[in-house]
């Protein structure tokens, strides 16, 4: 489980949906292997504010066979959404 960090707003891509926010955010977390690396990871774009609604404070993070390049943040498991979402 890597420990959430930050969330982040990403001013690089401005969204031109009615009803969305402009800017997506993105939950940056941080992972140490067993060799004591530190890996970070970001999510996917979320299209409302995550804070209030982390349950938790680790995510996982599915990585493929061992390549920290290649990885999925589970945030959908840890964020509790609201009702109107």
């Amino acid at each position: 489980m890597a420990e959430i960090t930050d969330v982040i707003i990403d001013y690089y891509l401005r969204l031109r949906i009615p009803g969305l926010p402009r800017y997506p955010y993105t939950v940056i977390c941080r992972y140490y292997d067993v060799k004591g690396e530190e890996h970070t990871f970001k999510s996917r774009w979320i299209y409302f504010d995550p804070k209030p609604f982390l349950k938790e404070r680790k995510v996982k993070v599915y990585v493929k066979s061992g390549d920290f390049r290649h990885y999925y943040v589970d945030i959908d498991e840890v964020i509790h959404k609201p009702e109107y979402y």
